[in-house]
């Protein structure tokens, strides 16, 4: 009897093993059996941001003889990159000068700038030379109307008049991108 009971649980541990196993291999095996699950990620842009990348320092050369324009047309880059929705507003001032002892001109009435090229997105910009109306007054170099990047190559010139005497002349120009 004690053999009996001994094969009777080792049958039923078989056969409990055996359906188990088999509906693991049924539900692998071609037994159709799918599952899914989907879930949501998400985020939230808290305010918008401008990057502003602006070209180093530029060296327009010697002044030699009156009337003469030095100017500088190439790898004057200044890059703009937003996310703000209605773009952003390109900005220059001048903010310093520094001129040697004894200059009695107006050194910004014989500076000006422009863009000389303009890629990416810009709705308008700035593209016949132009100079500053004084030190700290702000000039529209170039305005977005939507998200996106922007190269501006900028360039400088000064003209030479009987005022300039000789020393070092530089002029310190501020850019700003502001969000529209």
């Amino acid at each position: 009897m004690k053999r009996l009971f001994t094969f009777a649980v080792a049958l039923l541990l078989v056969g409990v093993v055996f359906l188990g196993l088999g509906s693991d291999v049924w539900a692998e095996h071609g037994g159709g059996a799918d599952k899914s699950g989907q879930t949501e990620v998400s985020w939230n842009v808290d305010n918008c941001w401008i990057n502003l990348a602006v070209h180093g320092s530029v060296d327009l050369g010697t002044i030699t003889a009156p009337d003469q324009v030095l100017e500088s047309t190439s790898g004057n880059e200044v890059f703009v990159r937003t996310n703000c929705t209605r773009g952003y507003v390109l900005a220059v001032k001048a903010t310093d000068a520094l001129t040697p002892a004894g200059f009695a001109g107006n050194i910004l009435a014989d500076f000006a700038w422009k863009v000389a090229q303009v890629s990416g997105n810009v709705a308008e910009y700035q593209n016949t030379y132009t100079g500053f109306p004084g030190f700290g007054k702000e000039m529209k170099v170039g305005v977005a109307e939507k998200p996106g990047a922007a190269h501006f190559q900028m360039a400088y010139r000064y003209t030479s008049d009987d005022e300039d005497i000789p020393g070092d002349y530089s002029i310190t120009l501020l850019y700003t991108a502001t969000s529209q």
